[in-house]
Formats: structure tokens, sequence, C-alpha cells
């Protein structure tokens, strides 16, 4: 039977954090990137293209943010 509770062991694996990728040090999006060790993105590597369009988004949003305030 099928129980509803969380394996304590595998959600905190989910929570361990990589910190041995130096390009993330000097990234614009490591603060909301926060590259989780079980992540198929940080094992594979972030792309320039990846970063790229995270930017624009963010910057995007920040427009209209902008624009909703004045």
């Amino acid at each position: 039977m099928y129980e509803n509770k969380l394996n304590a062991e595998k959600v905190n694996a989910w929570k361990e954090e990589r910190h041995d990728i130096p390009e993330c040090e000097s990234c614009p999006l490591y603060p909301l990137c926060i590259n989780l060790k079980k992540c198929e993105r940080t094992k594979h590597g972030c792309s320039e293209v990846y970063r790229t369009l995270r930017i624009e988004r963010i910057k995007d949003q920040m427009k209209a943010e902008y624009q909703r305030l004045r």
C-alpha cells in the first residue's frame, strides 16, 4: 500500500549543493542558480546560451516591473 511519506534521505540528497565549479562564482545568475548536485544541468555544465537566455529574461522582468510602477 502507498504511504504518503517522503524519504528524508532522498529529499536531503536533492538539497546538497556543489561548490566545485569555479565559473559559478562569477556568474550573475549564481544567486538564482542553486547549483544542486543532482541537477542534470549541473552535471553537464551550464551553457553560455542558457546564461544569456536567463539574463535576458531577468532584464525583461525588470523592465516590466519598472513600467508597472511608473
